[in-house]
């Protein structure tokens, strides 16, 4: 469920549920947006994305995280990632 869903209605509602709580760590983020090229399919700017802001220069604990719209776009993604590896 959403990290940010407020928890007691819900577990009001669900007398058997039981609500779980771990302190969380912030963690620096920065934030690209990449608008599409004419006609370029979402997995090929994912693709693009990825060569121009990241793959250029990853340090050793980065990772990156994209957001998609479904889980169709999701297989498609990694699909043209991993045809990229």
């Amino acid at each position: 469920m959403s990290a940010t869903l407020d928890l007691e209605p819900l577990a009001d509602q669900l007398v058997s549920a039981q609500v779980i709580s771990c302190k969380g760590q912030s963690h620096p983020v920065e934030t690209f947006y990449q608008p599409p090229r004419q006609g370029e399919f979402l997995e090929h700017q994912v693709i693009r994305a990825l060569e121009e802001h990241w793959l250029i220069a990853p340090g050793d604990s980065e990772t990156v995280l994209v957001f998609l719209p479904g889980q169709r776009e999701i297989r498609m993604v990694q699909r043209a990632v991993e045809a990229t590896c």
